[in-house]
């Protein structure tokens, strides 16, 4: 009996012991679940606030006329390639005087090599209330190794990201630009700045074929072949100063799926 009582006893810890150890492996296969998700969270394209405009429009404008003016191309220090950079939003940079007018910017320098590098350009949209919201429509130039313009973009070349909050994504207007240095050994630079004619227009957004979305001026006509969005009725104002990042891509999983992407 001592024996047997023994035996299931013994057997009751293994039991047990097998039990916790289970547990422990289930605990620790969801801790590192829930450390992946949080990983795949905090390195996602979506900013740190919360949709609300950083300044208003009036701030906005009163930090653009107060800003220095203004840089030449040729005048720009471009910072060394890294993970992303932030259109200023203060009067302290001057401003750079681009074939669009003049405007906040950032810009990248490549390195010297043959490979192909790929960037995203994000300008996040700010809810003002209800009615109404503010983007900054950015511009982006590709530059020859003598800051000649090489490429550049135009509104009509942006696409529009709707709010995804299951992805944690805000609503945006984005482009993807690619630069080949063995195709194309003169571009060197990537600059991003503002289109100055644009500063204070509200704009609507306007789908044409294939799904894709540009953005046109209140009032402006719109050719058949393009239907106005109504956002739920939201406008969108146009201003210098707000959110837009210039992202670098090395990844594959970050880059986009095909060149149809890339549209200028």
């Amino acid at each position: 009996m001592s024996l047997a009582r023994n035996g299931a006893a013994f057997i009751g810890i293994t039991c047990i012991r097998r039990s916790q150890i289970m547990q422990i492996n289930r605990a620790t296969l969801f801790l590192q679940f829930a450390a992946t998700g949080f990983l795949l969270a905090a390195c996602s394209t979506a900013p740190s606030t919360d949709g609300k405009p950083r300044v208003t429009a009036e701030e906005a404008m009163v930090r653009f006329q107060a800003a220095k003016c203004c840089l030449s191309l040729a005048e720009i220090a471009p910072s060394p390639l890294e993970a992303e950079r932030w259109l200023p939003s203060t009067d302290e940079q001057p401003l750079l005087a681009s074939p669009a007018g003049k405007g906040f910017y950032t810009s990248f320098v490549l390195p010297d090599d043959d490979k192909t590098y790929y960037f995203r350009v994000e300008s996040f949209v700010s809810r003002t209330d209800e009615a109404s919201a503010q983007v900054v429509v950015p511009l982006v130039l590709i530059l020859n190794k003598d800051f000649s313009v090489s490429r550049a973009s135009s509104p009509s070349t942006l696409s529009y990201l709707p709010e995804k909050r299951i992805y944690g994504e805000r609503e945006s207007l984005y482009l993807f630009a690619k630069i080949d240095r063995k195709a194309t050994p003169k571009e060197k630079y990537i600059v991003v700045t503002t289109f100055e004619r644009l500063l204070g227009q509200e704009l609507n957004l306007a789908a044409i074929s294939g799904g894709d979305v540009m953005l046109i001026p209140i009032g402006k006509t719109v050719a058949a072949s393009r239907t106005p969005i109504t956002r739920q009725g939201v406008t969108l104002r146009s201003l210098p100063v707000g959110e837009v990042r210039l992202r670098y891509l090395p990844s594959m999983w970050e880059q986009p799926a095909s060149d149809r992407s890339i549209r200028f």
